[in-house]
């Protein structure tokens, strides 16, 4: 048994997937496999991905998910996994040199089940430049404070930038949501958080998101906000019952602004319109009323009174080559 597996869902994702790779190959820490779950990839996504691994000494194996989506593929790779300890990149993302072993050893030493790092958005030519660690940048966090942070979108907790506890995932006997075309990743995290006391956070940027037009998010559909929310439903519902009935109700409202925000950036004003004849219900606007950020609560406002200034404020205000979002990234 290895210490840690890596899992890598794969599907589509030839122009981006020998990066991806090559980052894991350069990790100062050794003692990993790595599982290629092939989601029914119709490109050579799977064999340019073993031809780089195949040149070093790095344990990895190809598993094949005929259940097609990003959640299964996810699911598959925990269930496959032969380490103690479980991490989840994306195929065209890129980890820091010492990402594994740092993630590995703060969990260790702090008796953690899930530890995770900050991340940077990054362009093509950046994907190989990160922060480096320094000692006081690991800290522990109490679960009630993760999970504020994270409904106000202050932490950058992902599924891809942490490393779990592969006896966590066995106890608790839930998965990922398979029938969340997006966003299922997120639902995992906040049952994770449900059942966790502590959590180890690293501010450090160890790990690389790479922006690209053809990814998931940026062709929303009402087919794929739709099944997000009945996700988000199915969870709010269980955290009702196992943490807090208010709480629950800003989880559900701000992920329905989120996807209206989505929709504002990457989709047309009329599907903007139509999403929120849907979504954005009485209760949903309640709810973002008492909502803990005064920002949310101004744009709710907007979008209740003037839908098209939300659509442009996300559409051309939050556009990463927008002159605002690269004051933001500049001051970051």
């Amino acid at each position: 048994m290895c210490k840690v597996s890596v899992v890598v869902p794969v599907y589509k994702v030839g122009k981006y997937i020998e990066n991806s790779m090559k980052s894991v190959c350069m990790q100062t820490f050794k003692d990993f496999e790595v599982l290629l779950v092939d989601n029914n990839t119709p490109d050579e996504s799977i064999e340019i991905a073993v031809n780089v691994l195949k040149t070093t000494d790095i344990n990895y194996r190809v598993v094949k998910q005929t259940v097609q989506g990003l959640p299964a593929a996810r699911e598959k790779g925990f269930v496959e996994a032969k380490g103690e300890w479980v991490v989840t990149i994306d195929p065209d993302d890129t980890i820091s040199p010492d990402y594994l072993e740092i993630l590995f050893s703060c969990a260790v030493n702090a008796h953690v089940d899930l530890v995770f790092c900050q991340f940077k958005e990054t362009s093509e030519n950046e994907l190989f430049v990160f922060e480096t660690i320094k000692e006081q940048d690991f800290s522990i966090l109490e679960r009630d404070i993760v999970m504020s942070k994270l409904l106000r979108r202050e932490l950058s907790l992902m599924i891809t930038n942490s490393i779990i506890n592969k006896s966590l995932y066995e106890k608790l006997c839930f998965g990922f949501d398979k029938e969340v075309v997006l966003g299922a990743d997120l639902i995992f995290v906040w049952r994770l958080l449900l059942h966790l006391d502590r959590i180890g956070f690293i501010r450090t940027k160890l790990y690389n998101h790479f922006s690209r037009a053809d990814s998931l998010i940026t062709a929303p559909s009402s087919q794929k906000l739709e099944s997000n929310l009945r996700g988000y439903k199915r969870l709010c519902d269980y955290m009702t019952q196992v943490y807090s009935k208010q709480f629950s109700r800003w989880v559900y409202a701000r992920e329905v602004y989120a996807l209206l925000s989505v929709v504002s950036l990457y989709g047309s004003y009329s599907l903007l319109l139509k999403n929120k004849e849907t979504c954005y219900s009485e209760d949903v606007y309640s709810s973002l009323k008492s909502f803990p950020d005064r920002r949310i609560v101004l744009m709710n406002k907007i979008l209740n009174t003037c839908p098209w200034l939300f659509y442009f404020i996300n559409k051309h205000l939050r556009q990463p080559d927008s002159w605002i979002s690269k004051l933001i990234h500049k001051q970051q």
